[in-house]
């Protein structure tokens, strides 16, 4: 799980929280992508064409692929702690709706 940071003058930061696991290549590929500015992700690719500048990918989260018979509980327990980190850092679409949210993140 990777967190992306971008910036654009005279305006607030915009964070996207996402998962790396990019079709089994894993958080290198994902990151290539970002730089190479291919196969990107919606919220991505608008912030990029409205003049953001990805200025910083980091880590939050990593874990190694469980075994077949794991894999249904570990995706379920990576999407809650995707969820997780979207409320604590209010990674969500619009700055302006609490959506439902508010009690946790005064």
């Amino acid at each position: 799980m990777h967190l992306i940071v971008l910036e654009k003058p005279g305006s607030r930061p915009k964070i996207y929280i996402g998962l790396g696991t990019d079709w089994g290549r894993g958080l290198k590929s994902r990151f290539n992508h970002y730089d190479g500015k291919t196969m990107l992700l919606q919220y991505v690719k608008r912030a990029l064409d409205d003049g953001y500048t990805i200025m910083y990918k980091g880590l939050l989260y990593c874990c190694t692929i469980p075994a077949a018979g794991k894999r249904f509980k570990a995706r379920a327990l990576i999407l809650a702690i995707e969820a997780t980190f979207s409320i604590v850092l209010w990674a969500t679409v619009s700055g302006t709706k609490d959506y439902g949210m508010s009690h946790l993140c005064p």
